[in-house]
C-alpha cells in the first residue's frame, strides 16, 4: 500500500499562503505587522513568497485592514497595491518614532552607505497627515499603540521654545512645531483634560499663551485677513504686500513657517503647506480653561421670570443663562464621536477593546461634573451631546486638507478648476456659542508695543488682566449662483480708484467685512420664494451703487447629499473651466488608449520604426485600483500646484486628473444673522454679516451691537474639524493698514434645544 504524505507548506498556492498570512496579521491589528516575521524567517520560499517587494498584493491587503484609505480614495486618488505597501512601511517607521518618545532623534547614517531617515520632525507630520485622514483606525493605531498624544506633549514641553534666542525669546512657528501642537488637539480627549494636573494644565497654558496673545507675530489665516481677492497677481505683486513694521515684525502678518514643501504619500510628494500653529494653541488652549465652568455670583436670579419679579428688566445673565454657557462647548474636542458617524474599526470586531470612556477611566472627580449644571435634572447638566455629521470622520477635514493643499502660498496660482473645497456650502448656517478673550489697555498696548518675550510665567491669562466674554451667533448662510447674479458683490478694493495695482495698502474692506461701502452698511433682507422649488431669496446691499446688490439664494439645510445648485452654464466660469478640462481629459484617454495598442503592434500605423514591440511604456494599472493615481504626458493637472519633479516614480502624481468636483454655482457666499432674543437678554443683542473669502475659506462676520455700547468688531477665522471656528477678533478702524486691537476668540456650533 502506498504511504500516504501530507503535502508540504512549500506546494500551497500563492493564495492560500497569502491568506494565511493575512490570518495572522489581523490576530493583532493595532502596531506593525511583526506577527508576519516568523513566517518569513521560516524558509527563502515563504520569504519570497510574501515579501513585500515580490507581493505587494498581500501588504496591500494588510495596510488597508490596519490604517484608513477613505479619505485619500476621496480626495486624490484610489492607490495601487505598491503604494499601500509603501505606505504601509511609511506609517510603521513613523509610528515606531513616536513609540520611542525620543523627541529629538534625527536622520543618521547606517551600516552600508542606508541612511535612517527616522526622524522626529518627519513623524510629527506624518502623524499629522494620518490624522487628517482618520477614520477610526488611524487614531486608534497612533494613540494606543504609538503613543502619538504623549509624544506630541513630550515634544511640546521639551522643544516648543527651542531656538527662542533667534525669535526675540518668543517660540518659532516651525513646521515641527505646528504638527505638534495639531497632533495633540486632534488626539485630545476629555479624560486627557480632567487628569492633568493644575500644575501640567498651567504650564501647557503658558506654553500656548505667545499663539494665543500675540497677533502681530503669529498669523491666524493662510494670507492676511485684509485681502479678499486672492491669489496676488504675480506680475502686479512680486513680492507679499506689507505696510509697516511692527514691534513684532512686518505687517500685516503672514505665516512664518516654510511654506510648500513636498512629503511622502503613497509614493508620491504632494506640495503641502504645514499647519498654522495659532488655531491649534486656542483650541488647545479654550478647552483647559473651559474645564472649569465660569463662575455664577450668588446675587444671580435664578432664571428670567424671577429676575422680572424683582422688577429687573435690563440686560444680564441669570443662573440659568450661565449654565447653558457652560454647558455649551467653547471648543468641541475632536474626539467626540457622534451615534451616526461610521467607525472603520469595526472592522477589527472583539480583536481590540473599543477606546475606555470617562466612566471607566480613573479621572479625577476634582473638577466636578464637567460642564454646566451640578443638578442631574437640569437640562444644562453635563456638556451638550455631539452635533449630527454625516459621512465619518476624515469628511470633516476635507476642508482642512484641502487648505493645506491650495493656500500655501498666496503668490500662486490655484487649479482653474476645483478639485476639492476649503469651504463647504452650508456649514457656517446655525447656531454658534464660545468666548472670547479681552485683555487690558496696558496689556495689550505692553505686548504690541514690546518686541521681546517678557519672560516666563509673566503672560497672564487671568482677571483682571484678561477676561472672557461669551458669544452667540445665529447665522444663516447665503450663496450668489451663476446667471442669478451679475457679479459677486465688490469688496472695498475692488470699487476704489485710488487702490493701483502696485499699491502697498493693506485694504479690501476689512473694516465692513470684505464690503463696499463704509462699515456697518451693509442691509440684508428677505424677499421671498422664488418658486419652482428653487428656495428663498435674500436681497443683499452695500455701499457702491447697483454694483452693491444682489441677490442671493439662503441656504436649505435639508438636503443631506448637496452637490450644488442648478444653474445656468453658459454664464458659469467654473462650468467652462470644467469643461475644457473635460475636452483634456477624453483627449488624454484617446492617447492612453493609444499608447497602449502600440505597445503590442496594433497602433495606428503599426510600430514606429526603430522601435521594439512593447518598447514603449504603455498603461499600466494595477489589480484592484481604480485609477493608480497614474497620469500621462497630456497632464492636465496644473504644474505648479502639482510639480512633475516632486513624483518619486515617473507618472505617479499626487491627484487623479479625473477626479474633478462638479461646479456647484456658487459665486460667493455671505453670512448673516443676529442673537437670540433668550441669549441676547443675558449678553446683550448683537447683529451680523460677513463673506467667506473664495481662496482659503476665511470667514469673516462683523459684529455690531444694537445699543451701539461696543462698537463694531470684526471676526476673522476657519471652520476646523467641520465644528470649531477660531480665530481672531480685532476693532475696525479707518485705517486698515496699522495694527489695532486684536484677541483670541473659539466658537462650536450647537444644535437647538
Amino acid at each position: 500500500m502506498a504511504q500516504y504524505s501530507r503535502p508540504a507548506l512549500q506546494t500551497l498556492p500563492l493564495e492560500i499562503l497569502n491568506q494565511i498570512a493575512f490570518e495572522l496579521v489581523a490576530l493583532q491589528p493595532l502596531g506593525p505587522p511583526c506577527d508576519i516575521i516568523p513566517l518569513l524567517l521560516t524558509s527563502s520560499h515563504f520569504n519570497q513568497a510574501l515579501s513585500p517587494s515580490t507581493n505587494p498584493v498581500l501588504f496591500a491587503r494588510i495596510f488597508r485592514y490596519k490604517f484608513d484609505t477613505r479619505a485619500v480614495e476621496r480626495r486624490a486618488f484610489t492607490p495601487s497595491h505598491v503604494q499601500c505597501m509603501e505606505q504601509l512601511v511609511h506609517y510603521c517607521r513613523t509610528m515606531q518614532v513616536l513609540r520611542s518618545g525620543d523627541v529629538y532623534v534625527e536622520p543618521r547614517p547606517m551600516y552600508g552607505g542606508d541612511d535612517d531617515e527616522r526622524s522626529a520632525t518627519d513623524a510629527l507630520f506624518t502623524a499629522f497627515m494620518m490624522m487628517l485622514e482618520d477614520d477610526g483606525k488611524n487614531a486608534r493605531q497612533l494613540q494606543e499603540w504609538a503613543c502619538a498624544d504623549a509624544f506630541a506633549e513630550r515634544y511640546l514641553r521639551r522643544r516648543l521654545f527651542e531656538d527662542r534666542e533667534e525669535n526675540d525669546g518668543w517660540p518659532i512657528e516651525s513646521a515641527p512645531n505646528s504638527c505638534a501642537l495639531w497632533l495633540m488637539w486632534m488626539l485630545t480627549t476629555e479624560d486627557k483634560l480632567r487628569n492633568e494636573t493644575d500644575a501640567q494644565r498651567e504650564q501647557m497654558i503658558q506654553l500656548l499663551l505667545p499663539f494665543v496673545f500675540i497677533s502681530l507675530r503669529y498669523a491666524s489665516s493662510e494670507a492676511p485677513p485684509h485681502f479678499f481677492t486672492l491669489p496676488f497677481p504675480s506680475s502686479t505683486h512680486p513680492n507679499l504686500p506689507q505696510s509697516i513694521t511692527s514691534a513684532h515684525g512686518p505687517y500685516p502678518v503672514y505665516p512664518s513657517a516654510q511654506r510648500d514643501f513636498s512629503q511622502i504619500h503613497y509614493a508620491t510628494r504632494p506640495v503641502f503647506s504645514p499647519p498654522l500653529a495659532a488655531p491649534a494653541a486656542k483650541l488647545l488652549y479654550f478647552s483647559r480653561r473651559e474645564l472649569r465652568p465660569l463662575p455664577i455670583p450668588p446675587h444671580f436670579a435664578q432664571n428670567r421670570a424671577e429676575l422680572h419679579a424683582r422688577g429687573n428688566f435690563e440686560i444680564g445673565p441669570t443662573v440659568e443663562d450661565m449654565h447653558e454657557l457652560n454647558w455649551s462647548w467653547t471648543a468641541r474636542l475632536p474626539t467626540e464621536k457622534p451615534t451616526d458617524a461610521p467607525d472603520s474599526c469595526e472592522e477589527w470586531g472583539s480583536l481590540v477593546p473599543p477606546p475606555i470612556t470617562r466612566a471607566e477611566s480613573a479621572a479625577s472627580e476634582e473638577l466636578g461634573v464637567f460642564g454646566g449644571s451640578q443638578d442631574p435634572k437640569s437640562r444644562w447638566y453635563g456638556k451638550a451631546p455631539p452635533v449630527e455629521r454625516k459621512g465619518g470622520k476624515s469628511r470633516s477635514w476635507d476642508a482642512d486638507w484641502w487648505r493645506l493643499r491650495l493656500c500655501g502660498n498666496p503668490l500662486r496660482a490655484n487649479p482653474s478648476v476645483r478639485y476639492g473645497r476649503v469651504y463647504e456650502p452650508g456649514c457656517m448656517d446655525g447656531l454658534w456659542v464660545g468666548r472670547m478673550l479681552v485683555s487690558s489697555e496696558n496689556v495689550t498696548r505692553a505686548l504690541m508695543t514690546n518686541t521681546e518675550h517678557p519672560g516666563p510665567g509673566t503672560l497672564n491669562d487671568m482677571p483682571p488682566y484678561t477676561m472672557q466674554a461669551p458669544i452667540y451667533m445665529r447665522l444663516h448662510e447665503a450663496h450668489g449662483v451663476a446667471g442669478e447674479l451679475a457679479a459677486a458683490l465688490p469688496s472695498a478694493r475692488d470699487l476704489s480708484a485710488l487702490q493701483t495695482s502696485t499699491s502697498t495698502s493693506a485694504d479690501d474692506g476689512i473694516s465692513n467685512a470684505w464690503f463696499a461701502g463704509r462699515t456697518g452698511h451693509v442691509q440684508v433682507s428677505d424677499i421671498g420664494d422664488a418658486g419652482a422649488g428653487t428656495g428663498k431669496r435674500v436681497l443683499v446691499e452695500a455701499e457702491g451703487g447697483r454694483a452693491g446688490k444682489g441677490v442671493y439664494r439662503r441656504w436649505d439645510p435639508r438636503g443631506n447629499m448637496w452637490e450644488g445648485y442648478a444653474h445656468d452654464a453658459e454664464v458659469c466660469d467654473g462650468c467652462a473651466a470644467r469643461e475644457e478640462v473635460d475636452v483634456k481629459n477624453r483627449l488624454a484617454d484617446a492617447l492612453e488608449r493609444e499608447e497602449l495598442f502600440r505597445s503590442v503592434g496594433l497602433g495606428v500605423g503599426g510600430c514606429q520604426e526603430g522601435e521594439e514591440e512593447g518598447e514603449e511604456e504603455g498603461y499600466y494599472e494595477e489589480e484592484g485600483s481604480e485609477d493608480g493615481g497614474e497620469q500621462t504626458e497630456e497632464e492636465v493637472v496644473d504644474p505648479e500646484w502639482d510639480p512633475v519633479e516632486n513624483m518619486d516614480e515617473p507618472g505617479l502624481r499626487a491627484h487623479n486628473r479625473r477626479k474633478v468636483l462638479p461646479c456647484d454655482g456658487i459665486k460667493d457666499i455671505v453670512l448673516f444673522g443676529a442673537t437670540d432674543e433668550r441669549h441676547g437678554q443675558a449678553f446683550n443683542h448683537f447683529t451680523y454679516y460677513g463673506r467667506v473669502r473664495p481662496w482659503d475659506g476665511l470667514v469673516g462676520i462683523l459684529s455690531k451691537a444694537r445699543d451701539d455700547s461696543y462698537g463694531y468688531l470684526f471676526f476673522y477665522g476657519y471652520l476646523v474639524g467641520g465644528k470649531n471656528f477660531v480665530g481672531n477678533w480685532r476693532i475696525t478702524s479707518e485705517d486698515a493698514n496699522g495694527p489695532v486691537w486684536e484677541s483670541a476668540f473659539a466658537m462650536s456650533r450647537r444644535d437647538d434645544v
